[in-house]
């Protein structure tokens, strides 16, 4: 199994994102956020108990929303640019299994 890289997360993030949109910095702080994300709503741990409880990407969206209001971003990211870089870093996750 391979091991998860930050830069090549942040590549194929960016790959999902139109010309003059893809700034590396920005993407970077979204893949921070995202990470944030699945630790607040309680995705970072497993249970085997638990049903699947993964969170909607609408819940994904709303928590990098609230932040990115509050601090301004190089880019602002419309929701269909975030859902896209959601999918694009969870497809590079199930790569590495």
């Amino acid at each position: 199994m391979k091991e998860f890289d930050e830069n090549d997360a942040v590549k194929a993030m960016m790959a999902v994102l139109a010309p003059g949109r893809a700034d590396e910095d920005a993407v970077f702080e979204i893949l921070d956020l995202l990470f944030e994300a699945y630790d607040e709503l309680g995705m970072t741990e497993v249970s085997l108990d638990a049903p699947d409880s993964d969170p909607e990407m609408s819940e994904l969206i709303g928590f990098i929303r609230k932040y990115l209001t509050r601090h301004k971003a190089a880019v602002d990211f419309t929701d269909a640019e975030l859902e896209a870089m959601i999918e694009a870093e969870n497809a590079y996750e199930e790569s590495l299994l």
